[in-house]
């Protein structure tokens, strides 16, 4: 969700042909329950092609692979269940789609870059974000907000609609844009932020008001009310909500960038919590927690993308996601041993150890449903 691309990422990130690439998740929607905010999105198909797009919307995943074809799961998969204030279609990909280069979710809708440049959006529409202008020409970028789409022409202009319209008139040599709750960022090919100040003001906790001395910019990304920019020299700079952890929605450290990071080569903007891939292939997650979002699985392996949706997180990694997720020792059994843990770690997983992999649910804690998981694995690990 919000994500941008280096070098390509028109809000997704595009991830090189040379790496195994398997879509790793975690945070909410390991399971669908059917309510908040359990709808499967991280409960990755096992059938996928060879991905190279990823993004996230606030409850759904969305992918493409090589051939152009885009995959999407969790809220909106036209299942029949959960809650409707999340199930817009947003997960049931149009018929006769095309070959598509580059995805972008927003909080309950897609776009698709096709490779002949033209857009095609899905979902939710109530404010108009899938309602593609004519006229367009060639695209080279897409980015989708909570209620608008953007997009960045061949010539370096921005379009946008469903939401702020018009704010980016006047604006040339952008190469990507990325939108929050009612705010919006645009990248220049001189390393320079814009955004819609102009419309919102300092609105929004100041999400568009981009720092007067942030230059040497080669990546943005938006949460629903804060901003990250990357610089080139792997830096990582954010503003807007999350400044300080607050006691209240929605500071939740979110902006507070540990100084111990580390140089970055990709960033990503949940609703409240930041993501940043860093050169050695690690992650790195800060702010909202409570669903796991921000707690990086033991054994990801080397990750070349990452995105961020709602409440939870998404990465291509060249190590598959764990065959069986309740064999917590790796030995290819769910026995004792594994129930051991599972019951010595029952409680909260916010402050609990990190990498909580008794949280089978992915719901922050370890309790009855989990045990129930573990317990219908129980054996022998299937080849």
């Amino acid at each position: 969700m919000r994500t941008t691309i280096l070098a390509a990422l028109a809000t997704v990130a595009l991830a090189s042909t040379a790496d195994a690439q398997f879509v790793r998740c975690w945070g909410a929607g390991k399971v669908t329950t059917g309510g908040f905010p359990q709808y499967g999105q991280s409960a990755v198909p096992t059938d996928l092609g060879y991905i190279v797009g990823i993004d996230a919307g606030y409850a759904h995943t969305v992918t493409v692979d090589e051939e152009g074809i885009v995959r999407c799961w969790g809220a909106g998969d036209g299942a029949g269940t959960g809650d409707l204030d999340y199930n817009f279609g947003q997960s049931q990909v149009p018929d006769n789609l095309g070959t598509v280069i580059a995805v972008a979710a927003g909080h309950y809708h897609n776009v698709a870059l096709r490779a002949d440049g033209t857009v095609r959006c899905w979902g939710y529409n109530g404010c108009g974000q899938l309602n593609v202008p004519p006229g367009l020409g060639y695209v080279s970028a897409v980015a989708a907000s909570i209620c608008g789409t953007s997009v960045v022409t061949s010539v370096g202009t921005v379009v946008t609609w469903g939401g702020s319209d018009g704010w980016a008139n006047g604006l040339y040599g952008v190469t990507s844009v990325a939108g929050g709750a009612c705010h919006w960022l645009a990248l220049k090919s001189n390393g320079r932020v814009e955004s819609n100040q102009n419309y919102i003001g300092s609105a929004c906790y100041s999400s568009a008001i981009v720092p007067f001395d942030l230059e040497g910019v080669v990546a943005i990304a938006a949460g629903d009310y804060h901003s990250i920019a990357l610089k080139a020299d792997g830096t990582v700079r954010c503003w807007g909500a999350g400044t300080a952890v607050l006691s209240g929605d929605p500071h939740y450290g979110q902006c507070v960038v540990p100084p111990d990071l580390g140089a970055a080569v990709a960033i990503a903007g949940g609703s409240r919590h930041t993501v940043a891939l860093l050169a050695d292939g690690t992650v790195r997650a800060w702010g909202q927690d409570f669903y796991g979002q921000g707690m990086t699985p033991a054994g990801l392996g080397t990750v070349s993308a990452i995105a961020a949706g709602g409440v939870h997180t998404v990465a291509l990694s060249s190590v598959p996601s764990p065959r069986c997720p309740a064999d917590f020792n790796n030995d290819n059994f769910v026995d004792g041993t594994d129930l051991g843990s599972l019951l010595s770690s029952w409680g909260s997983c916010v402050t609990g150890w990190p990498n909580c992999r008794p949280d089978l649910d992915g719901n922050g804690f370890v309790e009855g449903d989990d045990l129930g998981l573990l317990l219908g694995s129980w054996g022998r690990c299937r080849d």
